[in-house]
């Protein structure tokens, strides 16, 4: 409830705060927190993100789980189960949706029941307009085959003589129609998981790729082969994989992190997890994959292949924690984009584009950026559009760029200290962005902190402007604070949260 103090009491109030805003300016540089801190922020509106569309950029990591038709995760689909005619009369929104966003990859199921059905017959009806609606979108698209099928291995995955023939066959029928449209495949998907392989067998999903690697590279020489696709950072099995050989026969290697902390990717993090161990320790971090890939002595691509968050809890395919809501999901795309851009991720994909809902019952996968009945965009819509249309081309991360924080005002993250702020520095052409945040649980809504800002010269001696660019609203501000020194300089009285803001700095 707010008050409206008499006359008095504000005169009073007023000299309480001149003397408040003298001791804070005369504090030294600290993580002690004022007891009654200022909220307001040194900044002034400029202007918007101006929205690109895919084909407006040349190239970026950003990419999405596209999810025309059925897929691995709601049920076991075969392609008689197919309401082709909805899912055309969708495919074109759903297309259009994530040139809007303006992402540059899109991952597309291929499951091989979808395609062929029961009766030895292959059908194209969705994958074609799906592939080619994508493309002429400027959007590069990497089929994912996998899934067993009813007839030849009754659903489980391929591994005999006999199965891994029709699997073959499956490959060569779809790689042979869109050899002139697509460059990148991937094999399978999560084979570390019961759900996609039964017993996991490193030594079995090796077989696989290696045979599948080496048809469609007879077929497509130049051909760009994705193997892994692991559920979480599961470094254990990805060694066996490793072991086994699977770097001769692969391009790239993805990983689906997921997880309630995107951060703990980098750094070893005790994380709450709603069923524990489910698919590997929390302790595992992306450095143990770059280190698997550099011992193979091949250059290989590593791809944050599928990630997530759920905007409604109760929702399927999440086992993790809240807290929930379309902010909090927002948030976390962007937490998790800037740490894949952190260690390089040469690809970033979100899952998915569009709510799923099960078959059988009204249960959804709420990770859709899409709602699932009448496809209005969430939040998350937004924020993957504003970064997709900030973050693109030749953008490569800055390891050099030395900055510190000073901590005046909590906002909505109680007791956070400046060791609980991450931040991730990038080149962009004549653009240096600075992104940081607070490493919390994030909130629906949380009142941003306030903080000063100082960033060493060295490299940036030289700059026409500074920006502070807020993803979640779209919004582009002008600091009206900067405090120079001989060695840097302090931008005063910006805003933080449990999400990125970022510093864009124009030579």
């Amino acid at each position: 409830m707010n008050l409206i103090p008499t006359s008095s009491i504000m005169k009073t109030l007023t000299t309480i705060g001149a003397i408040l805003v003298l001791a804070i300016a005369c504090q030294p540089v600290t993580d002690e927190i004022p007891k009654n801190p200022l909220a307001d922020f040194s900044i002034s509106y400029s202007s918007a993100i101006t929205p690109l569309r895919s084909n407006e950029i040349s190239k970026s990591p950003w990419g999405i789980h596209f999810n025309g038709m059925p897929f691995h995760d709601m049920t076991f689909a075969q392609y008689d189960s197919l309401d082709v005619e909805a899912l055309l009369e969708e495919l074109p929104i759903l297309i259009e949706k994530t040139s809007e966003m303006g992402l540059k990859w899109a991952r597309v199921s291929v499951d091989w029941g979808l395609i062929e059905d029961n009766q030895g017959e292959f059908h194209w009806e969705i994958l074609d307009p799906t592939i080619k609606g994508l493309i002429d979108a400027g959007i590069e698209v990497y089929p994912s085959l996998h899934a067993g099928h009813v007839m030849h291995t009754n659903k489980t995955p391929p591994t005999s003589p006999k199965e891994l023939e029709a699997w073959l066959n499956f490959v060569e029928k779809v790689v042979s129609r869109y050899q002139d449209k697509v460059t990148y495949w991937e094999i399978w998907n999560e084979p570390n998981t019961t759900w996609f392989w039964g017993t996991p067998n490193a030594a079995e999903y090796t077989a696989l790729v290696k045979q599948s690697s080496q048809l469609i590279k007879r077929i497509i020489p130049e051909a760009k082969v994705i193997g892994g696709s692991l559920a979480r950072l599961d470094v254990p099995y990805a060694d066996s994989l490793f072991n086994l050989g699977i770097a001769e026969y692969i391009d790239v290697f993805s990983f689906h992190p997921y997880g309630v902390f995107p951060e703990a990717a980098l750094k070893k993090m005790k994380v709450q997890v709603r069923m524990p161990l489910l698919y590997e320790p929390v302790m595992n971090t992306v450095e143990g994959l770059q280190q698997l890939i550099a011992a193979s002595g091949k250059e290989i691509e590593l791809w944050q292949g599928e990630c997530g968050y759920p905007s409604a809890m109760n929702g399927g395919g999440w086992n993790g924690t809240g807290p929930y809501g379309e902010n909090t999901q927002a948030k976390w795309i962007l937490r998790r984009a800037f740490t894949d851009l952190s260690f390089d991720a040469n690809v970033s994909a979100y899952f998915m584009l569009k709510e799923n809902k099960h078959p059988n019952y009204d249960f959804y996968n709420y990770k859709g950026l899409l709602e699932f009945h009448d496809l209005r965009p969430k939040a998350g819509f937004k924020a993957f559009q504003n970064l997709a249309s900030t973050i693109n081309g030749d953008t490569k991360r800055m390891e050099e760029l030395t900055c510190s924080f000073e901590i005046h005002d909590w906002g909505g993250l109680p007791g956070i200290k400046s060791k609980n702020l991450r931040n991730a520095a990038f080149q962009k052409e004549d653009q240096v962005l600075l992104a940081y945040w607070g490493v919390t649980h994030m909130q629906e809504n949380t009142a941003p902190g306030r903080l000063d800002l100082t960033i060493k010269k060295s490299g940036i001696e030289n700059y026409s402007s500074i920006e502070l660019i807020n993803f979640l609203t779209g919004s582009i501000y002008t600091p009206t604070d900067v405090a120079f020194s001989a060695d840097s300089f302090t931008i005063q009285g910006v805003p933080f949260a449990d999400y990125p803001f970022m510093i864009r700095i124009k030579k």
